[in-house]
């Protein structure tokens, strides 16, 4: 499954970068200027994979747990938190099963939308370094 979402993701143009099987599988993907790691979670052997987590980080939003909570309960697609460096994290995850190429896309295409709503509302918020 691993290669199969890789060259789906090429495909797509994407342009992933070469699949890193070290750990859980994952790459990095490119879309509308966005930079978004891929890994695949509950594989046996890396293969047979049971969900697909995306998402990015903001390294000039360092905002409170308070404001990342809050943001939180008005996303429904995606899941925030504060990474090791207190800036701003997004990723949406979903099962594998039946996931199809339109709906693979629709997917990115769903992130970069809540990205990019993210994005606005941590300038609005004058968060952003």
């Amino acid at each position: 499954m691993p290669s199969a979402l890789h060259t789906a993701l090429r495909d797509m143009g994407f342009a992933p970068e070469e699949l890193d099987l070290s750990g859980a599988p994952s790459t990095v993907i490119t879309s509308n200027d966005s930079r978004y790691w891929v890994v695949l979670g509950g594989c046996s052997d890396k293969k047979a994979c049971k969900t697909l987590m995306i998402g990015s980080t903001f390294t000039d939003v360092t905002p409170s747990l308070d404001w990342v909570n809050k943001q939180n309960e008005s996303f429904d697609l995606l899941k925030l938190w504060l990474n090791d460096k207190k800036q701003l994290s997004y990723s949406v995850q979903v099962p594998t099963a039946g996931l199809t190429r339109p709906q693979l896309r629709a997917l990115v295409d769903g992130l970069n939308n809540s990205a990019a709503q993210l994005g606005q509302d941590a300038i609005d918020a004058k968060l952003v370094k």
